[in-house]
């Protein structure tokens, strides 16, 4: 797909915006529109997922997540994203707000089946035809409602704040983190969904972060609040061994203050 001359702030959302205003989905099966360095962040190649989606005939969409790090490390999506991109939590918030979602949802509890990033997405009409409006929407009523400093710094590049993105505003990363936001929702609750496996991702994993999402996945399914904190105190005590020190004073009063939503 050629982009050039197409430039949405949107990334990926806007490719398939593109598609799914052409009729590109038309007549097809499974639908699906992934970055050229899908390889390099995946380890999978096209034939592999094209072979995923073939043993699993009865899925409404298939996802992934590249970073499985961040399943192990972060309550949630939305935290996460602040500690990439700096502010994230205050624009979010009055994005959701003013979207009319739960502010609530970003701070739940998700499990590692839960993380998605990156939007790799492969999918049957009926997801696309719910999931692309729903975010329309979203993006609608937050431009239509949010604070106007608040809107403005949505659309800045200072959700870009290391340049690594072209640029890129918070708007991208706050789609991101809105797929298990559609999948609670009416509109994706029906939808049958898929994790694909990412093994080499997974074989970069050390012990720790294999126990420590395996602690909150278990703190999740028992609502375990003794679970969660011993996830707390083994989270705090390895990110002190492998983030820097700067990483650890910018973002552990807001990952330990954060409140819990189950």
């Amino acid at each position: 797909l050629d982009k050039s001359g197409y430039d949405d702030e949107a990334l990926e959302f806007g490719v398939f915006k593109r598609l799914y205003g052409d009729g590109s989905f038309e007549g097809a099966d499974y639908f699906g529109a992934l970055s050229w360095r899908f390889t390099e962040k995946t380890g999978l190649t096209g034939e592999q997922l094209l072979a995923v989606v073939r043993s699993e005939p009865d899925v409404d969409l298939f996802y992934m997540n590249p970073f499985p790090h961040n399943e192990a490390i972060h309550q949630s999506l939305c935290l996460q994203g602040e500690t990439a991109h700096p502010g994230f939590l205050e624009v979010c918030t009055a994005f959701f707000e003013a979207a009319g979602l739960e502010s609530a949802d970003m701070y739940r509890l998700q499990p590692s089946s839960e993380f998605s990033v990156c939007n790799y997405f492969v999918a049957r009409p009926a997801f696309w035809k719910a999931y692309i409006p729903f975010v329309e929407r979203c993006l609608e009523k937050a431009d239509a409602g949010m604070p106007p400093e608040l809107c403005k710094r949505m659309h800045s590049a200072e959700g870009d704040w290391k340049g690594i993105h072209k640029g890129a505003t918070y708007v991208p990363f706050i789609i991101e983190r809105l797929l298990p936001v559609f999948l609670r929702s009416p509109e994706g609750r029906a939808l049958r969904v898929y994790k694909v496996p990412l093994p080499a991702k997974e074989a970069k994993l050390n012990d720790d972060l294999r126990e420590l999402r395996e602690m909150k996945d278990v703190a999740i399914l028992a609502r375990s609040a003794r679970i969660l904190d011993l996830w707390r105190e083994k989270r705090e005590a390895y990110c002190h061994i492998y983030f820097s020190k700067t990483w650890c004073e910018r973002n552990f009063k807001m990952l330990n203050d954060a409140p819990v939503v189950w």
